[in-house]
């Protein structure tokens, strides 16, 4: 009995999995069956209350709903970032009261951390290992029974597609190294390993507006959310075509840095060293070369994974006069799986999200776009990383992810605010001293209406997180 049922087991898991694999090799999907998945599993969680309401007071998981005066903000024409406070005409009394409020609140939030921790769901996903104490007894019985389910059947399943992957993308390299193919077999083979590698991450990914996926030389940028982003991405590409994209980013070790090694041998790519500043310089000097005369660049200006509570700042360097970049915008529904990398191995990740319920992903590929006149660098990153950031539906951050992990970046940055807020207090008390000495004795407050009140400290301050 107990043969047989492990057989009737293991002949559904089979099924699946051959079924899944015939289905991508003839360019072939399930159809709507994954978004009807989805629906059960989410009428499946209605029967659990929600952890915490979804609010428009304090986006989650920020601890105080900041004053919208008092936050950094950058203009999407600009990448320069300035509080809010000092852009219209104010008294002295009213800057330093929202300076000191911005403070304490800053000490108590802060801008850049919350994209680092898991992604917010606001109701039970049961991706748990555990039943909650206060649930019910049938809640708990169904908590177990769908334990099992991905445990037993989604994660064996999704495990084996994997392999799948590995093996024909590993025998691929082989074929490519005793014999030449051509550019449209190449692509071939990278599609199929990347639809076989997302179908093992539980992938449910819907592509919008494809008449603006890249075609032609040019750089296609998007927010980062896992390292699994190259393979969605590609898996895009229809069939038949004689290019994906050009595959860049940093050489790594273990699983990852075997799948480089692998995709060397069947498709362009070209790795940096962020350690080496020489393999910086080499790294871009290639990249603009290839976005000029060479198929599309994938590249993600971000730099590191964040959680898509927001798009982190974009680095500037590519973003040149002459190179058309192509936009692309990831949304994910944490619901069902949280697709960001947030462990520290590689191996605990793929762990977590092969027994996921799905990773339902949003591509969205936006029209080209081109530096403007007159526009810098930094400007065209910021407008770029903005036309993403609205599509998501999250706000455009003001920092880089290197602040985040990098603790020079963070000693840095502090010395540079430190110095520049001395200047200029230390120039607007001149100022204010100079003042004094000039009026007839009586301490005034100047009107707001003057347009000159609060100036020296808005100008000199302004710039502390712009450079």
């Amino acid at each position: 009995m107990i043969f047989e049922l492990f057989a009737i087991y293991a002949s559904i898991i089979l099924g699946c999995i051959i079924s899944t694999t015939s289905l991508i090799l003839l360019d072939k999907n399930w159809g709507p069956l994954p978004h009807y998945y989805l629906q059960f599993i989410e009428w499946i969680q209605s029967f659990y209350g929600k952890i915490y309401p979804e609010t428009d007071e304090a986006p989650w998981p920020a601890i105080i709903k900041k004053s919208v005066k008092n936050v950094l903000a950058r203009t999407k024409a600009s990448s320069s970032a300035e509080f809010t406070f000092l852009l219209s005409p104010r008294n002295h009394l009213e800057i330093s009261v929202d300076a000191i409020q911005s403070g304490v609140e800053a000490i108590i939030q802060d801008d850049l951390s919350t994209a680092f921790y898991p992604s917010p769901t606001y109701s039970e996903t049961l991706l748990r290992t555990s039943p909650l104490p206060h649930w019910t007894m049938a809640q708990k019985a169904l908590f177990y029974f769908t334990m099992f389910f991905r445990f037993g059947f989604l994660f064996p399943t999704r495990l084996c597609l994997l392999l799948i992957s590995f093996v024909f993308f590993a025998g691929s390299a082989f074929v490519a190294v005793n014999k030449k193919l051509s550019d449209k077999e190449k692509t071939w083979v990278g599609i199929i390993y990347c639809r076989l590698y997302c179908s093992a991450m539980g992938v449910v990914a819907t592509y919008k507006n494809k008449r603006f996926r890249p075609k032609e030389a040019g750089v296609a940028i998007s927010n980062h959310l896992t390292p699994n982003d190259v393979q969605l991405l590609f898996a895009g590409t229809p069939l038949g075509s004689t290019h994906g994209f050009v595959v860049t980013g940093q050489k790594h070790t273990g699983i990852i840095g075997s799948l480089e090694t692998l995709a060397e041998k069947v498709c362009p790519t070209f790795w940096v060293e962020r350690k080496s500043a020489n393999g910086r310089k080499e790294f871009l000097a290639e990249l603009v070369r290839r976005a000029k005369f060479g198929g599309p660049v994938l590249l993600f200006p971000e730099g590191y994974c964040s959680n898509n509570t927001q798009v982190l700042q974009f680095r500037k360097a590519i973003f040149e006069e002459g190179i058309t970049i192509y936009p692309i915008a990831i949304k994910q529904d944490s619901r069902f799986g949280d697709s960001f990398w947030q462990e520290d191995g590689f191996n605990s990740y793929l762990l977590r999200v092969m027994s996921s319920w799905a990773t339902p992903i949003d591509v969205t590929y936006l029209p080209p776009m081109k530096r403007l006149l007159r526009e810098t660098n930094a400007e065209f990153a910021a407008r770029a990383q903005a036309a993403i950031s609205d599509v998501v539906g999250v706000r455009a951050g003001e920092f880089d992810g290197l602040l985040w992990y990098s603790k020079t970046e963070q000693r840095r940055l502090l010395e540079l605010q430190k110095e520049m807020c001395a200047t200029a207090l230390v120039s607007h008390l001149h100022e204010s001293t100079e003042k004094n000495d000039s009026d007839d004795g009586y301490w005034s407050v100047c009107s707001t209406n003057n347009s000159h009140c609060g100036s020296p400290i808005a100008d000199k301050c302004n710039g502390i997180l712009s450079q």
